[in-house]
């Protein structure tokens, strides 16, 4: 596998795990790792589809973030197309997972924010820990979930319900995640990785094309058509003077001054 130094690639049995382990930085997404993170998911898939003995993926991190979300430090550089790129390759990852001819299980180590909870949501199940905090907090640096979060947000809950998280930025706790039907179960720390087996088990005992086949039908019904507005609307937002304050003061650890804009 063509892995980086932010994720490796294991294997039990018929499990295939994606494991995000650079906890030194909360296991941020950057440009260049997304594209790993795509590169290895492609060939994962190409595994996958040669070898079906392998049923299900599990995803992961390590230390207290399972994704922190994507390098703020970097966006304030973009330009508009560089912006609609980022955008763009967020949601090739995401559609990635989100249709990934096995179920993909996210196994939430920690705190999830901005474009790991947008991953989290793109895959089939998740199971969280009882400590880990949970926000799409984009609207704080003025601007807004550009990795199809909003989109998959409203296939949870109610549009309602999503308008609130993504306008007050807040942060959410396992428990509201499990009681909106976001996470399926919550855990002790050391009780993580023993649910998503019993999770997998449960799954295994069923048929595995047809398991395949469910899952291409919820995809199906699911289908999202508004990505390509969502690019360039975040190509436009992320290069105005709004979002520069926002991710300056992000950066600066500083409450941001809308006053100036």
């Amino acid at each position: 596998m063509n892995q980086s130094n932010m994720f490796t690639i294991e294997q039990r049995d018929d499990v295939l795990s994606l494991v995000f382990s650079r906890k030194d930085s909360l296991n941020i997404l950057s440009r260049d790792t997304l594209e790993d993170l795509l590169l290895n998911l492609q060939e994962l898939e190409n595994r996958v589809l040669n070898d079906l003995s392998l049923r299900f993926l599990i995803i992961t991190g390590t230390g207290k973030a399972f994704l922190a979300g994507a390098d703020i430090k970097q966006m304030t550089d973009f330009t508009r197309e560089e912006a609609i790129a980022f955008s763009d390759l967020g949601n090739r990852i995401m559609n990635k997972i989100e249709h990934f001819p096995i179920p993909v299980i996210a196994a939430v180590n920690g705190h999830t924010m901005g474009g790991g909870m947008e991953l989290l949501l793109a895959c089939d199940v998740a199971v969280g820990v009882d400590k880990a905090l949970f926000a799409l907090p984009e609207t704080s640096l003025a601007l807004f979930p550009g990795f199809g979060g909003i989109q998959r947000l409203l296939s949870r809950i109610s549009m309602a319900k999503a308008k609130e998280i993504v306008f007050s930025s807040r942060k959410l706790t396992a428990a509201e995640m499990k009681e909106m039907g976001i996470l399926i179960d919550v855990v002790e720390s050391e009780k993580l990785i023993e649910r998503c087996d019993q999770l997998v088990d449960s799954f295994r005992r069923n048929g595995p094309s047809a398991i395949r086949y469910a899952k291409k039908l919820f995809n199906f019904y699911a289908d999202m058509k508004s990505q390509d507005v969502e690019a360039s609307l975040f190509g436009e937002v992320c290069v105005g003077s709004e979002a520069k304050e926002g991710m300056s003061a992000f950066i600066e650890r500083r409450k941001a001054d809308w006053s100036k804009e």
